[in-house]
């Protein structure tokens, strides 16, 4: 299977998962990788959008943004998944361990495959395919279940003497076994000798040539129970008169060509440069430049061929020092997981072969040491392409690789497995013929010289220390760097004296919309760009939907401007220009920059302030200002502009002030209306006569102490109404003239109202305006309705004749209390003759 990765790779959970699901759909896959291959995959991690619980997937398929995932995997624990939870394609311990597999030569490797029995531990012997399983050293063997890789020492044990596995838990019926098994080089085929299995056997060596000139002369050569028989070596000097003394300890033609070993502690105490032995510390062969390490480039002794060396272990909760199998000269050559977490350098030290925590891992966490050792390397690295055309199956190669295993394929960019190809001579031929247009590259490893780099074969990454050249270093093509540090100012696009960690350019302009000083990501659409003007300095997305997004270290998104929209939203993603959500606390504030200051946000259409809000600090007064007047609306229809269309409340720039219906007449709601020439009014539309307008509730006694029906009626508890009277207020103070005489002329009636009109009832009672004003014209009002065009304006009754009610009453009294006395004298004066 192919492992596939992307730079940068970010995105969010769509739709929930439970802990069994086996589909992630996530919002947008498009900067993930394609897995368009039937073996491709990559690592996925998902965390908490708040939080720091994390699982790592393995996603095997991706259709559209949907991948299909296999759960629960690096150490982690299947997690139920929210919408708006984090997914991002992370280096992690599982994601480095399949590039290391991928990238390490190891020899021939061999596949076996088993499906246990239930509870089964040992596997050995004939495997599903028939295959016997053989191996050669415990520490050429992964093994995996289900395909996720196992630790060995850990998770399995291994024995080459009965060539076993033996897993530390059963497994079940329903689980894969794989075991991939290692072997020596198989040794390209010469005229004369073919080399198998990595070692030369026999008890002499019997050709008669050896080398590509067809002669070797030996001049001198020492050696204890070693024959060299039909032919020669030329000009070599096996130093040393003694096997413990030469370079070689046992050359017969019989065993294998053997090198001095010995454990860690026993290395030569001053060796010298170009030294060459094998390790039983840690099962390796290893040379000495300046310092001792591993020997990459392949087959050998049962070390791992990679530069690559990983030491896992289970932590107890107490201990902090852990070895390493192998010498580094420093941190920068660690990669260190627990629980399959990433840890920062200072969170560990390096002594030799030790590294110490600075705190001890919790009790049973899993601990992955990667360290990487001073490696040899091939001295080329020969590149062979062709553009496939869907039938050639062929390439020529400008070498002969010694084994398949030396070459590494491509097409279009995708590494193709072993199984897709094979090699006889320098010819490569694929099992099908790669698509037309696809551009194919084979990358061959040669030869191994210690010591000797080769032309074109020396890359930054192997450079360590300060760098001096004898001239100008000059650059072709970009300069590129996965990570660089700078202990000075850097200045780019000609500047040359930077005041800044990082400065771009010498002018006031530099870059543009179309090539920004400061770019990440694509070619013209990039999503980040930074770039000035002489006047101006520009941050702008040039095609992502999403536009600018800032981030904090608490909340996560904080602000986005909207690409599509260019909406500002704070807190949300913006649905209007500017859109603003917070939670129970404040949500905005504008402060005055002292406490005697004003605080003012405007509303404005054409830059001079059409009206806002202003608070004064030196009064704590707050107002609200319009130049035009104030409308509130309620409700749940729009209107253009997003607000409800029901308007609720106005004030007039005039200072009118309206709650209901429209001002000024047109009323088409129940309202109340403050100003103009009418004062206070208040206005009933409604058209059922047993209905109220103006009502005052007693909201403790739960009862109505007064109201006006629609009719015009007042109603209420109390009946009482009071005047100002005082005799403070009034002068030309005289007798009423007006009395009974006047009383008796008026006219009271019964009558019906005009449908709409007065109180709009039958049988009502009262006077006529006109009957009564020929009485009392002093007692008449002009109504406020208007009459019809032409005519006089209606008349009202105003209801002030209880001055002259009591006059009537006194006049009244004085005339029965004068009849009184006059019956009273007569009564006397009968009942006198009545007795005479």
């Amino acid at each position: 299977m192919t492992v596939k990765f992307t730079n940068n790779a970010s995105t969010t959970v769509a739709t929930g998962i439970n802990t069994s699901a086996t589909s992630l759909t996530v919002a947008s896959a498009s900067a993930f990788p394609q897995l368009a291959g039937a073996d491709d995959y990559c690592y996925l991690t998902i965390q908490q959008a708040t939080g720091t619980v994390r699982e790592v997937v393995k996603a095997t398929a991706l259709s559209t943004n949907t991948f299909t995932i296999t759960r629960a995997q690096d150490g982690t624990s299947a997690g139920t998944w929210s919408a708006g939870d984090i997914v991002e394609l992370r280096m992690t311990a599982a994601l480095l361990t399949d590039v290391i597999d991928a990238a390490t030569v190891d020899g021939v490797k061999s596949n076996f495959q088993y499906t246990p029995t239930a509870g089964q531990t040992v596997f050995s012997g004939a495997d599903n395919s028939s295959n016997t399983l053989v191996i050669n050293q415990s520490g050429l063997v992964n093994t995996y279940m289900n395909g996720v890789r196992l630790v060995q020492g850990t998770d399995y044990t291994v024995s080459a003497a009965n060539n076993t596995i033996t897993l530390t838990t059963g497994a079940t019926t329903s689980d894969i076994i794989d075991i991939e098994v290692y072997g020596n080089f198989t040794g390209q085929s010469g005229a004369a000798v073919a080399i198998t299995g990595g070692s030369i056997t026999g008890t002499a060596i019997t050709a008669t040539t050896l080398g590509a000139s067809g002669t070797a002369t030996l001049n001198t050569f020492v050696s204890n129970n070693s024959t060299i028989s039909g032919g020669t070596i030329n000009n070599v000097a096996i130093g040393g008169t003694t096997q413990a003394a030469g370079s070689f300890s046992d050359l017969t033609a019989t065993t294998s060509l053997q090198v001095p070993s010995g454990t860690t502690a026993q290395r030569p105490s001053s060796p010298a440069a170009g030294s060459f032995r094998y390790n039983t510390t840690s099962s390796q062969f290893e040379g000495y430049s300046s310092s001792w390490g591993a020997i990459s480039g392949g087959g050998g002794g049962g070390g791992a061929t990679s530069a690559f060396s990983v030491d896992s272990y289970t932590a107890n909760g107490s201990t902090t020092a852990f070895a390493i199998s192998q010498s580094v000269s420093s941190e920068n050559n660690l990669i260190v997981f627990i629980e399959g977490i990433f840890q920062q350098q200072d969170a560990y030290v390096l002594s030799g072969n030790t590294l110490t925590f600075v705190s001890a891992p919790a009790n049973g966490n899993k601990i992955l040491i990667y360290s990487i050792a001073a490696a040899v390397s091939g001295s080329n690295l020969n590149l062979d392409s062709m553009t496939g055309d869907g039938s050639d199956t062929t390439l020529a190669l400008s070498i002969a690789p010694i084994n398949e295993n030396n070459c590494f394929v491509t097409i279009d960019g995708v590494y193709q497995s072993k199984s897709n190809y094979s090699v006889s001579g320098s010819t490569l031929t694929f099992s099908t013929a790669p698509p037309a247009g696809s551009a194919v590259e084979v990358m061959t490893l040669t030869q191994t010289d210690i010591n000797v780099p080769v032309d074109n074969t020396i890359t930054s990454a192997k450079l360590s220390g300060d760098l001096t050249t004898p001239g100008a270093l000059a650059v072709t093509g970009a300069l590129t760097s996965p990570s660089a540090t700078f202990t000075s100012n850097v200045g780019i696009d000609g500047q040359t004296s930077p005041n800044a960690d990082l400065h771009i350019g010498t002018a006031s302009a530099v870059g543009d919309a179309t090539n920004p000083a400061l770019q990440f990501g694509g070619s013209t659409t990039y999503r980040l760009g930074m770039y000035t003007d002489a006047e101006g300095g520009y941050i702008e997305n040039k095609n992502g939907d999403d536009g600018l997004i800032f981030r904090v270290k608490t909340v996560g998104e904080a602000m986005r401007v909207d690409g599509g929209t260019g909406n500002v939203g704070i807190g949300l993603v913006p649905t209007s220009k500017f859109h603003v959500k917070g939670g129970a606390d404040t949500i905005a504030r504008i402060e005055p920059s002292s406490n005697t200051g004003k605080a003012t946000l405007l509303v404005s259409s054409s830059g001079s302030g059409d009206g806002g809000v202003q608070y004064n600090a030196s009064n704590n007064i707050m107002s609200l200002f319009a130049y035009g007047g104030m409308r509130f609306h309620v409700g749940t229809g729009n209107i253009s502009g997003g607000y409800p269309a029901n308007e609720a409340m106005r004030i007039t720039a005039a200072g009118e002030f309206c709650v209901g219906g429209v001002i000024n007449g047109g009323l088409t709601d129940n309202g109340f209306f403050v100003g103009g020439t009418d004062g206070i009014n208040v206005y009933s539309v409604n058209s059922s006569t047993n209905s109220s307008t103006y009502h005052v509730y007693d909201n403790g006694g739960g009862a109505y102490k007064f109201y006006v029906t629609y009719s015009g009626t007042i109603k209420a508890v109390n009946t009482t109404v009071s005047g100002i009277s005082d005799i403070r207020w009034k002068e030309n103070i005289r007798d009423l003239d007006d009395g009974l005489s006047k009383v008796m002329q008026l006219q009271p009636r019964k009558f019906d109202w005009k449908k709409g009109k007065g109180k709009d009832v039958t049988n009502d009672r009262g006077f006529i305006a006109q009957e009564f004003e020929a009485v009392f014209p002093d007692l008449i009002d002009e109504w406020i309705d208007p009459a019809p065009e032409g005519e006089e304006p209606y008349k009202a009754v105003r209801a002030d004749l209880i001055p002259t009610l009591v006059k009537a009453i006194q006049e009244q009294q004085a005339t029965i209390e004068s009849q009184a006395t006059a019956i009273t004298d007569l009564t006397t004066r009968l009942t006198a003759l009545e007795n005479n």
